[in-house]
């Protein structure tokens, strides 16, 4: 939601990388740190469950903080490009991480199998308990897959999926299969 809503007020190329060191009201396994050019922007995470509890929060509250938002240069760029004559062809996938594994580095390892074809890449959600085992998280993340030139056929949609899948072992992320 941060990165749409700054690339939204044109704001582009921000990453949300992991951080080690400790922030502000911020739960130290929930956060991270906005990056954009090799700078910290920010950093965004859940609310310390001691803040929370002082606050009188009964429901998890995530937030993100701007370092002189002002100061942030908006980037004046228009683009436009023709709707899609070929369907997508949704793809999603639960695979088996370690706990501290950041969606960012999933979402990269996918997208590097086919800047092409892979579009629409996001995280949907992550889910930790029975049967997962404690030092790993079942993330989600979903996908099209599309060609600009024809609709993909069978075999290509299945090489698809075998590459990500491959590329995700290949970095200790497994397919969960249940």
């Amino acid at each position: 939601d941060v990165l749409n809503l700054l690339e939204g007020v044109g704001i582009f190329g921000v990453q949300v990388q992991g951080s080690q060191k400790e922030l502000p009201l911020v739960h130290p396994a929930r956060c991270g740190v906005l990056v954009k050019d090799g700078q910290e922007i920010g950093y965004l995470g859940e609310c310390h469950p001691t803040a929370a509890k002082k606050m009188s929060l009964r429901k998890r509250l995530s937030f993100c903080v701007l370092f002189e938002p002002l100061g942030l240069q908006e980037e004046k760029i228009q683009s436009f490009s023709s709707l899609d004559k070929f369907p997508p062809v949704p793809f999603s996938l639960s695979l088996l991480v370690d706990e501290k594994t950041t969606a960012g580095e999933v979402l990269s390892v996918i997208q590097g199998v086919d800047t092409q074809c892979i579009r629409d890449l996001h995280w949907l959600e992550n889910y930790s308990g029975a049967p997962i085992p404690d030092d790993k998280i079942s993330m989600t993340v979903a996908m099209n897959f599309r060609r600009s030139d024809r609709t993909m056929n069978s075999d290509e949609i299945q090489k698809l999926q075998d590459e990500i899948i491959q590329a995700a072992a290949k970095q200790n992320f497994i397919l969960r299969e249940k």
